[in-house]
């Protein structure tokens, strides 16, 4: 026979979701392709795609072992590792500025966190906007490059909460304007699913933040607060989680809790909720941090 080529496609879903027998059958099947084509005894190549593989996984390890090629395809990472939150250690800055400095483009690195947030995970748009920086005389970054990205609603719920009005604003207008990218690679553009979405982290967060907000007030820390209240995560998700509890009163978080319930129940009787009652909220959650 001659060379053959065989395709598997999301091979990840077809080994977790199929039954044990069904999974480990393929796992081996791949697993003798791969022996085969590296001894020689049949020509062609195998191709798997799979969205989420660990790298630890036995066709991985296969793979490696027969000298096979690894593509990595994830989007970058927009945010800073949990230890360490310097904006400018993020992926997507760092490869902002390395793509500007291999073509010979003055940005400096605040330039590139800025342009990063601006436009979000899309490195089409930013090589593009980054050529379009390379003739510019004496006008700041934030004059040429206007915000596009709103990020996604658990950002911008993320940053209402912390009292960041102004950010959250710019960030909801641009949401609603263009929707957000899901890991999943799809993006959501219907005003009601985004606003469904809005509502529904906000309400989840406050209520917590509420519920904890009770054992402050009984002299509990915010980090035990946040644990008789049965509040779970990463440490690193846990301590911000306790810096906004403590960054507030408990009768804040109350008030802002019937805010973000006032907005879902609006929003699911049929009345119009959009960017500008974000925007006050926004405002209003500002004004009672300061």
């Amino acid at each position: 026979a001659g060379a053959r080529t065989v395709v598997v496609e999301n091979a990840d879903k077809l080994i977790k979701k199929g039954a044990r027998s069904f999974s480990q059958g393929l796992v081996d099947a791949l697993k003798g392709r791969i022996a085969a084509l590296t001894s020689g005894q049949v020509e062609g190549c195998l191709i798997l795609s799979a969205i989420n593989l660990r790298a630890d996984h036995v066709l991985v390890k296969a793979i490696q072992a027969s000298d096979g090629v690894l593509v990595g395809c994830r989007r970058l990472y927009d945010s800073p590792p949990p230890w360490d939150p310097d904006p400018r250690k993020a992926e997507l800055v760092q490869w902002t500025a390395d793509r500007a400095r291999r073509d010979k483009i003055p940005l400096g690195v605040e330039e590139a966190v800025y342009l990063a947030a601006a436009l979000g995970n899309d490195l089409a748009g930013i090589a593009g906007k980054l050529e379009q920086l390379r003739e510019r005389g004496s006008e700041g970054i934030v004059e040429l490059v206007s915000w596009e990205s709103g990020g996604s609603p658990w950002d911008l719920a993320d940053k209402l909460m912390d009292g960041d009005g102004a950010r959250a604003s710019v960030g909801v207008e641009a949401l609603f304007a263009g929707g957000f990218q899901g890991k999943d690679g799809k993006r959501t553009v219907d005003r009601s699913a985004l606003v469904a979405l809005m509502t529904g982290t906000l309400t989840k967060g406050l209520m917590e933040l509420t519920r904890a907000g009770r054992y402050v007030a009984q002299g509990q820390t915010a980090q035990a607060a946040l644990a008789a209240a049965g509040v779970r995560g990463a440490p690193a998700t846990v301590k911000r989680k306790a810096q906004r509890l403590a960054s507030r009163s408990p009768d804040q978080w109350q008030g802002m809790l019937e805010d973000a319930e006032e907005l879902e129940r609006r929003s699911r009787s049929g009345a119009r909720v959009d960017v500008n009652d974000f925007a006050l909220v926004g405002l209003r959650w500002a004004r009672r941090r300061s």
